[in-house]
C-alpha cells in the first residue's frame, strides 16, 4: 500500500510539472509582454472602515465593523 501511495504522489507531481511547463511555454511564447493598445498609468486603492457601537443596545461590549474598498485605475491609450 505504501509503494502505491508513493507512486501516485510521484505521478501527480510529474503531471503537475508537465502542465506548468506547458502553460508557461504557451503564455510566455515571446519576450514581448504587455504589447496591448492600453496602458495603466495610475492606480489608487481607497479603503474605509465603518464602526457601529452596539454596546448600549446589548448591555455588553459589542461593535459592528464593515470595510469598503475602492480601486480606481487610470487607463491611457498606448502610443
Amino acid at each position: 500500500m505504501e509503494k502505491q501511495k508513493i507512486f501516485w504522489i510521484l505521478v501527480t507531481i510529474a503531471i503537475s510539472v508537465a502542465l506548468l511547463v506547458t502553460i508557461i511555454l504557451l503564455v510566455f511564447d515571446s519576450e514581448d509582454i504587455n504589447q496591448g493598445k492600453f496602458r495603466v498609468s495610475d492606480a489608487i486603492l481607497t479603503s474605509t472602515v465603518d464602526i457601529i457601537n452596539k454596546s448600549d443596545q446589548n448591555g455588553i461590549w459589542s461593535i459592528d465593523l464593515s470595510q469598503n474598498n475602492k480601486l480606481s485605475i487610470l487607463v491611457n491609450v498606448a502610443e
